[in-house]
């Protein structure tokens, strides 16, 4: 009986992995180049290699001892920020209400009807 709840419970997990892997395959990573750091803040440019993605672009950050969240976690977490992306390629954005001299990473995905893209990430540092 043990033997046969491991096997399930592997099956079950290669299963939830492969639909994880489904999932991610349709859409690039949204590209994430710091601009700007200050004491409470940073700012940042996010270019989609997608042209045209009517979709939306979820963006949150963790200080940079956390783990890094996956895109469903990510789309989930309610303090996410989003953006309509409207068919633009290139958007510019803030994240304020950060404490000083504290290392952050940035995540980010992309997010069309069902499919979600690969983790985009970048460390930042506020001042």
């Amino acid at each position: 009986m043990k033997r046969i709840f491991s096997i399930s419970l592997f099956i079950f997990t290669c299963f939830l992995v492969a639909c994880e892997e489904d999932v991610e395959d349709g859409l690039n990573a949204p590209v994430l180049e710091a601009r700007g750091a200050q004491s409470d803040r940073f700012s940042f440019a996010v270019t989609i290699k997608d042209d045209g993605v009517n979709g939306k672009m979820y963006y949150l950050v963790e200080t940079s001892d956390k783990p890094q969240p996956n895109a469903q976690e990510i789309k989930s977490k309610p303090y996410a920020n989003v953006i309509d992306l409207k068919g633009e390629n290139f958007k510019t954005a803030s994240m304020p209400g950060l404490a000083s001299k504290t290392s952050y990473t940035l995540y980010a995905i992309i997010a069309v009807d069902n499919q979600l893209s690969k983790v985009a990430s970048l460390k930042m540092e506020t001042k």
